[in-house]
Protein backbone atom coordinates (compact mmCIF):
# COMPACT_ATOMS: atom_id res chain seq x y z
CA UNK A 1 0.00 0.00 0.00
CA UNK A 2 1.38 3.48 -0.77
CA UNK A 3 -0.26 6.46 0.72
CA UNK A 4 -0.26 10.30 -0.56
CA UNK A 5 -1.33 13.67 1.25
CA UNK A 6 -2.03 16.55 -0.16
CA UNK A 7 -4.38 19.61 0.83
CA UNK A 8 -5.68 17.84 3.95
CA UNK A 9 -6.70 14.44 2.42
CA UNK A 10 -5.32 11.46 2.45
CA UNK A 11 -4.97 9.04 -0.58
CA UNK A 12 -4.28 5.14 -0.35
CA UNK A 13 -3.30 2.63 -3.32
CA UNK A 14 -1.72 -0.13 -4.37
CA UNK A 15 2.18 0.22 -4.22
CA UNK A 16 2.64 -1.82 -7.41
CA UNK A 17 1.90 -0.17 -10.79
CA UNK A 18 -0.78 -2.63 -12.76
CA UNK A 19 1.78 -1.91 -15.57
CA UNK A 20 5.17 -4.68 -14.23
CA UNK A 21 4.39 -3.77 -10.47
CA UNK A 22 7.00 -1.45 -10.37
CA UNK A 23 6.47 0.44 -6.76
CA UNK A 24 4.46 3.77 -6.80
CA UNK A 25 6.35 4.88 -3.67
CA UNK A 26 9.18 5.77 -6.22
CA UNK A 27 6.61 7.77 -8.79
CA UNK A 28 5.91 11.72 -8.74
CA UNK A 29 2.89 12.59 -7.42
CA UNK A 30 1.70 16.54 -8.37
CA UNK A 31 -0.45 17.14 -6.11
CA UNK A 32 -2.07 20.40 -7.85
CA UNK A 33 -3.56 18.09 -10.26
CA UNK A 34 -3.94 14.73 -7.87
CA UNK A 35 -1.50 12.66 -10.34
CA UNK A 36 0.74 10.17 -9.17
CA UNK A 37 3.18 9.33 -12.22
CA UNK A 38 4.78 5.63 -12.03
CA UNK A 39 8.59 6.63 -12.97
CA UNK A 40 9.17 3.17 -15.04
CA UNK A 41 7.03 3.60 -18.04
CA UNK A 42 5.44 7.28 -17.04
CA UNK A 43 1.84 5.55 -16.13
CA UNK A 44 -0.06 8.23 -14.98
CA UNK A 45 -3.18 7.73 -12.36
CA UNK A 46 -5.76 10.34 -11.13
CA UNK A 47 -5.85 9.10 -7.39
CA UNK A 48 -9.02 10.64 -6.56
CA UNK A 49 -10.52 7.69 -9.05
CA UNK A 50 -7.71 5.43 -10.27
CA UNK A 51 -8.27 6.07 -13.79
CA UNK A 52 -5.80 5.62 -15.59
CA UNK A 53 -4.83 8.63 -17.99
CA UNK A 54 -1.42 7.22 -20.09
CA UNK A 55 -1.39 3.97 -19.73
CA UNK A 56 -4.05 0.74 -20.01
CA UNK A 57 -4.54 -0.39 -16.56
CA UNK A 58 -6.81 1.42 -13.60
CA UNK A 59 -5.22 1.55 -10.32
CA UNK A 60 -7.12 0.14 -7.01
CA UNK A 61 -7.70 3.47 -4.90
CA UNK A 62 -8.95 2.66 -1.51
CA UNK A 63 -11.05 5.50 0.85
CA UNK A 64 -9.16 6.41 3.80
CA UNK A 65 -9.77 8.57 6.91
CA UNK A 66 -8.11 9.76 9.90
CA UNK A 67 -9.02 9.01 13.55
CA UNK A 68 -7.45 10.41 16.81
CA UNK A 69 -3.67 10.08 14.90
CA UNK A 70 -4.62 6.55 13.37
CA UNK A 71 -4.91 6.18 9.62
CA UNK A 72 -8.09 3.83 8.64
CA UNK A 73 -8.16 2.14 4.99
CA UNK A 74 -11.48 0.93 3.89
CA UNK A 75 -10.72 -2.29 1.92
CA UNK A 76 -14.30 -3.49 0.99
CA UNK A 77 -15.97 -7.00 0.19
CA UNK A 78 -16.55 -6.60 -3.33
CA UNK A 79 -18.98 -9.43 -5.40
CA UNK A 80 -17.45 -12.04 -7.02
CA UNK A 81 -20.13 -10.77 -9.96
CA UNK A 82 -18.71 -7.28 -9.86
CA UNK A 83 -15.30 -8.21 -9.64
CA UNK A 84 -16.02 -10.84 -12.87
CA UNK A 85 -17.79 -8.08 -14.77
CA UNK A 86 -14.68 -5.43 -14.20
CA UNK A 87 -12.45 -7.94 -15.17
CA UNK A 88 -14.18 -8.99 -18.54
CA UNK A 89 -13.95 -5.07 -19.00
CA UNK A 90 -10.60 -4.76 -19.03
CA UNK A 91 -9.70 -8.18 -20.70
CA UNK A 92 -11.99 -7.18 -24.15
CA UNK A 93 -10.29 -3.81 -23.74
CA UNK A 94 -6.93 -5.40 -24.32
CA UNK A 95 -8.13 -7.95 -26.56
CA UNK A 96 -9.59 -5.18 -28.72
CA UNK A 97 -5.49 -4.09 -28.90
CA UNK A 98 -4.38 -6.80 -28.96
CA UNK A 99 -2.04 -6.31 -25.72
CA UNK A 100 -0.52 -9.67 -25.17
CA UNK A 101 0.62 -8.67 -21.67
CA UNK A 102 -2.34 -6.84 -20.53
CA UNK A 103 -4.53 -10.15 -21.70
CA UNK A 104 -1.89 -12.20 -19.77
CA UNK A 105 -2.88 -10.29 -16.32
CA UNK A 106 -6.02 -10.44 -17.16
CA UNK A 107 -6.39 -13.78 -17.57
CA UNK A 108 -3.97 -14.34 -14.30
CA UNK A 109 -7.16 -12.20 -12.41
CA UNK A 110 -9.27 -14.92 -13.19
CA UNK A 111 -6.97 -17.42 -11.63
CA UNK A 112 -6.85 -15.31 -8.57
CA UNK A 113 -10.30 -14.46 -7.86
CA UNK A 114 -11.41 -18.17 -8.24
CA UNK A 115 -13.34 -17.73 -11.35
CA UNK A 116 -13.33 -19.98 -14.35
CA UNK A 117 -10.54 -19.71 -16.46
CA UNK A 118 -12.46 -20.79 -19.41
CA UNK A 119 -14.24 -18.11 -19.37
CA UNK A 120 -11.81 -15.87 -20.72
CA UNK A 121 -11.79 -18.14 -24.36
CA UNK A 122 -15.48 -17.77 -23.94
CA UNK A 123 -15.70 -14.45 -24.36
CA UNK A 124 -12.93 -13.64 -26.54
CA UNK A 125 -15.10 -16.11 -29.02
CA UNK A 126 -17.95 -14.19 -28.29
CA UNK A 127 -16.46 -10.48 -29.04
CA UNK A 128 -14.44 -12.48 -32.74
CA UNK A 129 -17.25 -14.55 -34.12
CA UNK A 130 -19.08 -11.93 -35.84
CA UNK A 131 -15.31 -10.01 -36.86
CA UNK A 132 -14.52 -12.95 -39.21
CA UNK A 133 -14.76 -11.90 -42.60
CA UNK A 134 -14.93 -15.61 -43.94
CA UNK A 135 -15.58 -17.39 -40.62
CA UNK A 136 -13.57 -19.38 -38.32
CA UNK A 137 -9.74 -19.46 -39.33
CA UNK A 138 -6.80 -21.48 -37.42
CA UNK A 139 -7.24 -19.07 -34.38
CA UNK A 140 -10.47 -21.15 -33.34
CA UNK A 141 -8.92 -24.34 -34.34
CA UNK A 142 -5.70 -23.99 -32.37
CA UNK A 143 -7.61 -22.77 -29.58
CA UNK A 144 -8.82 -26.47 -29.19
CA UNK A 145 -5.82 -27.89 -29.23
CA UNK A 146 -4.85 -25.48 -26.49
CA UNK A 147 -7.52 -26.24 -24.21
CA UNK A 148 -6.78 -30.20 -24.26
CA UNK A 149 -3.04 -28.95 -22.94
CA UNK A 150 -5.07 -26.62 -20.52
CA UNK A 151 -7.06 -29.67 -19.32
CA UNK A 152 -3.78 -32.08 -19.10
CA UNK A 153 -1.14 -29.48 -17.54
CA UNK A 154 -1.54 -29.41 -13.44
CA UNK A 155 0.63 -26.31 -12.78
CA UNK A 156 -1.35 -22.78 -13.33
CA UNK A 157 1.44 -21.47 -15.59
CA UNK A 158 1.47 -23.82 -18.21
CA UNK A 159 -2.12 -23.50 -17.89
CA UNK A 160 -2.01 -19.62 -18.23
CA UNK A 161 -0.16 -20.19 -21.24
CA UNK A 162 -2.53 -22.21 -22.56
CA UNK A 163 -5.02 -19.83 -22.39
CA UNK A 164 -3.40 -16.66 -23.38
CA UNK A 165 -2.11 -18.09 -26.70
CA UNK A 166 -5.38 -18.91 -27.47
CA UNK A 167 -7.17 -15.36 -26.77
CA UNK A 168 -4.02 -13.52 -28.30
CA UNK A 169 -4.89 -15.19 -31.60
CA UNK A 170 -8.24 -14.73 -31.68
CA UNK A 171 -7.60 -11.06 -31.03
CA UNK A 172 -5.36 -10.80 -33.46
CA UNK A 173 -7.68 -12.99 -36.17
CA UNK A 174 -10.44 -10.15 -35.35
CA UNK A 175 -8.35 -7.14 -34.57
CA UNK A 176 -9.58 -3.90 -36.14
CA UNK A 177 -12.64 -5.70 -38.17
CA UNK A 178 -15.55 -3.95 -38.50
CA UNK A 179 -19.09 -6.42 -37.33
CA UNK A 180 -19.96 -8.77 -40.38
CA UNK A 181 -23.27 -10.05 -38.84
CA UNK A 182 -25.13 -12.93 -39.58
CA UNK A 183 -28.37 -13.51 -40.68
CA UNK A 184 -31.29 -14.02 -37.90
CA UNK A 185 -33.33 -15.75 -39.92
CA UNK A 186 -34.53 -19.01 -39.02
CA UNK A 187 -35.87 -21.87 -41.64
CA UNK A 188 -35.54 -25.81 -40.50
CA UNK A 189 -32.53 -27.47 -40.79
CA UNK A 190 -32.47 -30.17 -43.61
CA UNK A 191 -29.47 -31.86 -44.53
CA UNK A 192 -29.42 -31.77 -48.63
CA UNK A 193 -30.92 -28.35 -48.50
CA UNK A 194 -27.98 -27.73 -46.28
CA UNK A 195 -25.25 -29.28 -48.62
CA UNK A 196 -26.87 -27.47 -51.64
CA UNK A 197 -26.53 -24.69 -50.11
CA UNK A 198 -23.15 -24.58 -49.41
CA UNK A 199 -22.39 -25.82 -52.86
CA UNK A 200 -23.99 -22.70 -53.91
CA UNK A 201 -22.14 -20.60 -51.14
CA UNK A 202 -25.05 -19.30 -50.15
CA UNK A 203 -24.36 -18.61 -45.94
CA UNK A 204 -27.58 -16.59 -45.45
CA UNK A 205 -29.41 -20.01 -46.51
CA UNK A 206 -26.92 -22.34 -44.51
CA UNK A 207 -27.04 -20.11 -41.49
CA UNK A 208 -30.57 -19.82 -40.69
CA UNK A 209 -30.60 -23.58 -41.26
CA UNK A 210 -28.26 -23.44 -38.68
CA UNK A 211 -30.42 -21.47 -36.23
CA UNK A 212 -33.03 -23.40 -37.04
CA UNK A 213 -31.11 -26.22 -35.76
CA UNK A 214 -30.23 -24.39 -32.38
CA UNK A 215 -33.81 -23.09 -32.33
CA UNK A 216 -35.03 -26.56 -32.77
CA UNK A 217 -32.75 -27.90 -29.73
CA UNK A 218 -30.32 -29.57 -32.24
CA UNK A 219 -26.61 -29.28 -31.34
CA UNK A 220 -23.39 -30.02 -33.11
CA UNK A 221 -23.83 -34.03 -33.17
CA UNK A 222 -27.03 -33.81 -34.66
CA UNK A 223 -25.52 -31.39 -38.10
CA UNK A 224 -21.74 -33.46 -37.60
CA UNK A 225 -22.44 -35.59 -40.60
CA UNK A 226 -23.60 -32.67 -42.94
CA UNK A 227 -20.86 -30.60 -41.90
CA UNK A 228 -18.42 -33.41 -42.42
CA UNK A 229 -19.95 -34.10 -46.11
CA UNK A 230 -19.80 -30.37 -46.80
CA UNK A 231 -16.18 -30.19 -45.60
CA UNK A 232 -15.05 -32.74 -47.97
CA UNK A 233 -17.42 -32.34 -50.91
CA UNK A 234 -14.40 -30.36 -52.49
CA UNK A 235 -10.73 -30.32 -51.88
CA UNK A 236 -11.45 -27.24 -49.69
CA UNK A 237 -9.17 -25.00 -48.50
CA UNK A 238 -6.27 -27.67 -48.96
CA UNK A 239 -7.88 -29.27 -46.14
CA UNK A 240 -8.85 -26.74 -43.64
CA UNK A 241 -12.85 -27.04 -43.55
CA UNK A 242 -12.41 -30.82 -42.25
CA UNK A 243 -9.75 -29.87 -39.72
CA UNK A 244 -12.29 -27.03 -38.34
CA UNK A 245 -15.07 -29.49 -38.21
CA UNK A 246 -13.45 -31.75 -35.82
CA UNK A 247 -11.26 -28.81 -33.91
CA UNK A 248 -15.30 -27.10 -33.20
CA UNK A 249 -16.28 -30.38 -32.25
CA UNK A 250 -13.53 -30.59 -29.39
CA UNK A 251 -14.27 -26.76 -28.64
CA UNK A 252 -17.78 -27.42 -28.01
CA UNK A 253 -17.14 -30.17 -25.92
CA UNK A 254 -14.92 -28.29 -23.57
CA UNK A 255 -16.76 -25.12 -23.54
CA UNK A 256 -20.41 -26.13 -23.69
CA UNK A 257 -22.95 -26.04 -25.56
CA UNK A 258 -24.05 -22.09 -25.53
CA UNK A 259 -20.54 -21.61 -27.10
CA UNK A 260 -22.35 -23.42 -30.16
CA UNK A 261 -24.16 -19.93 -30.99
CA UNK A 262 -21.00 -18.79 -31.82
CA UNK A 263 -19.22 -21.64 -33.29
CA UNK A 264 -21.52 -22.97 -35.69
CA UNK A 265 -23.05 -20.45 -37.80
CA UNK A 266 -18.65 -19.29 -37.67
CA UNK A 267 -17.82 -23.05 -39.40
CA UNK A 268 -20.65 -22.44 -41.90
CA UNK A 269 -19.36 -19.29 -42.63
CA UNK A 270 -15.98 -21.04 -43.30
CA UNK A 271 -17.39 -23.68 -45.75
CA UNK A 272 -18.73 -21.63 -48.01
CA UNK A 273 -16.26 -19.22 -48.54
CA UNK A 274 -13.35 -22.15 -49.00
CA UNK A 275 -11.17 -22.18 -51.97
CA UNK A 276 -12.38 -25.28 -53.87
CA UNK A 277 -9.25 -26.69 -54.50
CA UNK A 278 -10.18 -29.39 -57.05
CA UNK A 279 -11.02 -26.65 -59.52
CA UNK A 280 -7.13 -26.29 -60.08
CA UNK A 281 -5.83 -28.14 -62.59
CA UNK A 282 -3.38 -30.22 -60.42
CA UNK A 283 -6.74 -31.91 -58.84
CA UNK A 284 -9.53 -31.60 -61.33
CA UNK A 285 -9.53 -35.27 -61.72
CA UNK A 286 -10.78 -35.19 -58.36
CA UNK A 287 -14.37 -35.40 -58.84
CA UNK A 288 -13.85 -38.04 -61.69
CA UNK A 289 -12.05 -40.36 -59.16
CA UNK A 290 -15.12 -39.77 -56.33
CA UNK A 291 -17.49 -41.07 -58.88
CA UNK A 292 -15.56 -43.84 -60.08
CA UNK A 293 -14.93 -45.27 -56.71
CA UNK A 294 -15.61 -49.07 -56.18
CA UNK A 295 -16.00 -49.26 -59.88
CA UNK A 296 -12.68 -51.56 -60.79
CA UNK A 297 -10.73 -49.46 -63.20
CA UNK A 298 -7.48 -51.52 -62.97
CA UNK A 299 -5.86 -53.63 -60.79
CA UNK A 300 -4.58 -53.15 -56.95
CA UNK A 301 -0.91 -52.74 -56.86
CA UNK A 302 1.97 -52.08 -54.56
CA UNK A 303 4.69 -50.26 -56.12
CA UNK A 304 8.04 -50.53 -54.70
CA UNK A 305 8.30 -46.66 -54.28
CA UNK A 306 4.95 -44.37 -53.51
CA UNK A 307 6.59 -41.85 -52.11
CA UNK A 308 7.34 -38.35 -55.03
CA UNK A 309 4.47 -39.85 -56.96
CA UNK A 310 2.80 -36.73 -58.60
CA UNK A 311 -1.37 -36.35 -57.79
CA UNK A 312 -2.84 -38.25 -60.39
CA UNK A 313 -0.92 -41.47 -60.04
CA UNK A 314 -1.10 -41.25 -55.90
CA UNK A 315 -5.35 -40.74 -57.09
CA UNK A 316 -5.64 -43.54 -59.82
CA UNK A 317 -3.66 -46.06 -57.17
CA UNK A 318 -6.12 -45.19 -54.22
CA UNK A 319 -8.66 -45.67 -56.44
CA UNK A 320 -7.42 -49.42 -57.25
CA UNK A 321 -6.21 -50.14 -53.90
CA UNK A 322 -10.00 -48.97 -52.26
CA UNK A 323 -10.90 -52.36 -54.25
CA UNK A 324 -9.49 -54.51 -52.08
CA UNK A 325 -8.12 -52.74 -49.37
CA UNK A 326 -9.89 -51.96 -46.04
CA UNK A 327 -9.86 -47.97 -45.78
CA UNK A 328 -8.21 -47.87 -42.06
CA UNK A 329 -5.27 -50.14 -43.67
CA UNK A 330 -5.30 -47.65 -46.67
CA UNK A 331 -5.21 -44.56 -44.55
CA UNK A 332 -2.75 -45.78 -42.78
CA UNK A 333 -0.10 -45.84 -45.78
CA UNK A 334 -1.15 -42.46 -46.57
CA UNK A 335 -0.43 -41.09 -43.04
CA UNK A 336 3.18 -42.80 -43.51
CA UNK A 337 3.81 -40.86 -46.83
CA UNK A 338 2.42 -37.65 -45.13
CA UNK A 339 4.61 -38.21 -42.73
CA UNK A 340 8.03 -39.17 -44.80
CA UNK A 341 6.86 -36.09 -46.42
CA UNK A 342 7.62 -33.83 -43.71
CA UNK A 343 10.13 -35.75 -42.88
CA UNK A 344 11.85 -34.57 -46.34
CA UNK A 345 10.54 -31.23 -46.96
CA UNK A 346 13.04 -28.96 -48.97
CA UNK A 347 13.64 -26.17 -46.68
CA UNK A 348 15.53 -24.22 -49.65
CA UNK A 349 12.17 -23.47 -50.80
CA UNK A 350 11.78 -21.43 -47.25
CA UNK A 351 14.87 -19.83 -47.74
CA UNK A 352 14.66 -18.88 -51.84
CA UNK A 353 13.45 -15.48 -53.22
CA UNK A 354 13.81 -16.22 -56.88
CA UNK A 355 10.58 -18.68 -57.82
CA UNK A 356 7.76 -18.18 -59.06
CA UNK A 357 4.52 -17.49 -56.24
CA UNK A 358 3.38 -21.17 -57.23
CA UNK A 359 6.61 -22.22 -55.41
CA UNK A 360 5.79 -20.50 -52.41
CA UNK A 361 6.01 -23.86 -50.27
CA UNK A 362 6.82 -23.46 -46.78
CA UNK A 363 6.37 -26.16 -43.91
CA UNK A 364 2.96 -25.80 -42.79
CA UNK A 365 2.43 -26.68 -46.92
CA UNK A 366 3.96 -30.24 -45.42
CA UNK A 367 2.10 -30.23 -41.65
CA UNK A 368 -1.44 -29.99 -42.95
CA UNK A 369 -1.10 -32.90 -44.46
CA UNK A 370 -0.51 -34.91 -41.30
CA UNK A 371 -3.55 -32.51 -39.80
CA UNK A 372 -6.01 -33.26 -42.24
CA UNK A 373 -5.19 -36.76 -42.38
CA UNK A 374 -5.83 -36.98 -38.25
CA UNK A 375 -9.25 -35.18 -38.86
CA UNK A 376 -10.07 -37.68 -41.90
CA UNK A 377 -9.73 -40.39 -39.98
CA UNK A 378 -11.76 -39.31 -37.05
CA UNK A 379 -14.31 -38.06 -39.51
CA UNK A 380 -15.00 -40.97 -41.44
CA UNK A 381 -14.44 -43.28 -38.82
CA UNK A 382 -17.68 -42.17 -37.49
CA UNK A 383 -19.29 -41.77 -41.07
CA UNK A 384 -17.87 -44.36 -43.51
CA UNK A 385 -19.43 -42.99 -46.16
CA UNK A 386 -16.86 -40.24 -46.70
CA UNK A 387 -13.54 -42.32 -47.11
CA UNK A 388 -13.58 -41.95 -50.25
CA UNK A 389 -13.65 -38.01 -50.11
CA UNK A 390 -11.35 -38.50 -47.12
CA UNK A 391 -8.16 -40.42 -48.69
CA UNK A 392 -8.55 -39.35 -51.95
CA UNK A 393 -8.06 -36.02 -50.36
CA UNK A 394 -5.05 -36.68 -48.83
CA UNK A 395 -3.69 -38.32 -52.03
CA UNK A 396 -3.81 -35.00 -53.43
CA UNK A 397 -1.68 -33.50 -50.45
CA UNK A 398 0.69 -35.93 -51.24
CA UNK A 399 0.96 -35.30 -54.59
CA UNK A 400 0.95 -31.73 -54.32
CA UNK A 401 4.03 -31.65 -52.30
CA UNK A 402 5.83 -34.14 -54.17
CA UNK A 403 8.17 -31.51 -56.18
CA UNK A 404 9.46 -30.33 -53.01
CA UNK A 405 11.22 -33.02 -51.54
CA UNK A 406 15.00 -33.53 -50.41
CA UNK A 407 15.93 -36.77 -51.04
CA UNK A 408 19.39 -36.11 -49.23
CA UNK A 409 18.20 -35.83 -45.89
CA UNK A 410 19.63 -38.13 -43.44
CA UNK A 411 16.23 -39.89 -42.01
CA UNK A 412 18.15 -41.88 -39.28
CA UNK A 413 19.52 -38.48 -37.70
CA UNK A 414 15.39 -37.50 -36.59
CA UNK A 415 14.54 -41.07 -35.38
CA UNK A 416 12.71 -40.56 -32.05
CA UNK A 417 14.66 -43.20 -29.65
CA UNK A 418 12.30 -42.62 -26.36
CA UNK A 419 9.01 -41.01 -27.24
CA UNK A 420 8.19 -40.15 -23.52
CA UNK A 421 11.03 -37.59 -23.65
CA UNK A 422 10.42 -36.76 -26.82
CA UNK A 423 6.76 -35.19 -26.35
CA UNK A 424 8.20 -33.76 -22.77
CA UNK A 425 11.08 -31.80 -25.41
CA UNK A 426 8.05 -30.91 -27.23
CA UNK A 427 6.17 -29.31 -24.99
CA UNK A 428 8.51 -27.20 -24.01
CA UNK A 429 9.55 -26.17 -26.77
CA UNK A 430 5.65 -25.00 -27.36
CA UNK A 431 5.30 -23.73 -24.39
CA UNK A 432 8.08 -21.11 -24.81
CA UNK A 433 7.98 -20.87 -28.63
CA UNK A 434 9.57 -17.87 -29.38
CA UNK A 435 7.64 -16.97 -31.98
CA UNK A 436 6.23 -13.41 -33.06
CA UNK A 437 3.45 -14.56 -35.49
CA UNK A 438 1.26 -16.86 -34.05
CA UNK A 439 -0.05 -18.67 -37.12
CA UNK A 440 3.59 -20.87 -36.65
CA UNK A 441 3.44 -21.67 -32.87
CA UNK A 442 -0.09 -22.96 -33.66
CA UNK A 443 1.30 -25.32 -35.75
CA UNK A 444 3.87 -26.51 -33.53
CA UNK A 445 0.67 -27.49 -31.45
CA UNK A 446 -1.78 -28.54 -34.19
CA UNK A 447 0.71 -31.18 -35.53
CA UNK A 448 2.06 -32.03 -32.15
CA UNK A 449 -1.01 -33.17 -31.12
CA UNK A 450 -2.02 -34.46 -34.72
CA UNK A 451 0.81 -37.00 -34.57
CA UNK A 452 0.47 -38.01 -30.98
CA UNK A 453 -3.39 -38.97 -31.81
CA UNK A 454 -2.64 -40.88 -34.82
CA UNK A 455 0.25 -42.87 -32.86
CA UNK A 456 -2.75 -44.69 -30.98
CA UNK A 457 -3.70 -46.21 -34.44
CA UNK A 458 -0.40 -46.44 -36.83
CA UNK A 459 2.12 -49.37 -37.03
CA UNK A 460 5.54 -49.54 -36.13
CA UNK A 461 6.45 -48.04 -39.41
CA UNK A 462 3.86 -45.47 -39.43
CA UNK A 463 4.77 -44.25 -36.14
CA UNK A 464 8.99 -44.28 -37.06
CA UNK A 465 8.28 -41.48 -39.88
CA UNK A 466 5.27 -39.72 -37.83
CA UNK A 467 8.06 -39.01 -34.83
CA UNK A 468 10.56 -38.08 -37.48
CA UNK A 469 9.03 -36.02 -39.21
CA UNK A 470 7.21 -33.96 -36.05
CA UNK A 471 10.51 -34.01 -34.65
CA UNK A 472 12.48 -32.48 -37.71
CA UNK A 473 9.82 -29.61 -38.47
CA UNK A 474 10.28 -28.81 -34.72
CA UNK A 475 13.62 -28.03 -34.49
CA UNK A 476 14.08 -26.86 -38.14
CA UNK A 477 14.69 -23.47 -38.84
CA UNK A 478 11.26 -21.55 -39.77
CA UNK A 479 11.46 -18.18 -41.85
CA UNK A 480 8.04 -16.54 -40.97
CA UNK A 481 8.60 -13.11 -42.68
CA UNK A 482 9.71 -13.23 -47.01
CA UNK A 483 10.53 -9.94 -47.44
CA UNK A 484 12.38 -10.04 -50.55
CA UNK A 485 10.25 -12.67 -51.87
CA UNK A 486 7.28 -10.44 -51.39
CA UNK A 487 8.84 -7.48 -53.45
CA UNK A 488 10.49 -9.24 -56.27
CA UNK A 489 7.10 -11.19 -57.10
CA UNK A 490 5.02 -8.23 -56.37
CA UNK A 491 7.73 -6.53 -59.36
CA UNK A 492 7.23 -9.64 -61.70
CA UNK A 493 3.39 -9.29 -61.03
CA UNK A 494 2.67 -5.63 -61.06
CA UNK A 495 5.35 -4.89 -63.96
CA UNK A 496 3.03 -7.01 -66.11
CA UNK A 497 0.33 -3.74 -65.88
CA UNK A 498 2.86 -1.71 -67.60
CA UNK A 499 4.11 -1.10 -70.54
CA UNK A 500 7.46 0.47 -70.83
CA UNK A 501 8.15 2.57 -73.76
CA UNK A 502 11.85 2.57 -74.60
Amino acid sequence: MVLFKTNGHLYAANNRCPHEGYPLAEGTFNPEKCLLTCNWHNWKFEMNTGKNISGEDDLNIYDTKIDDGNVWIHIPEIPKTKIAVRIFEQLRDAFNNQSYDRIVRELTKLHFEGLDLLDGVRKAIEWSYDRLEYGMDHAYAVTADWLVLFNEFPQMEEKLICLAESVDYISESSLRQPEFAYTSRVTSFSKPEFLKSIEEEDEESAVAMVNGALSDGLHFADLEAALSKAALCHYNDFGHSLIYVTKISRLIEILGAESERYLLPSLTRSICYATREDLLPEFRNLQTHIEKWNKPDGSPDEPAELMGRPTESLMEWVSNQAQSENPKRLYEKLVKLSARNLLHYDMSYQFSYSHQVSKNIGWLDFTHALTFGNAVRKQCSKFPELWKYGLLEMACFIGRNHKFLDRTVEESQWIVSDRQQFFEDCINLILDHGKSTPIFPAHYVKTMLAVREELEFAGEDCAKYLLAGLNRFLHSPLKEKHVRRTIRQALSLVGKEYVVSL
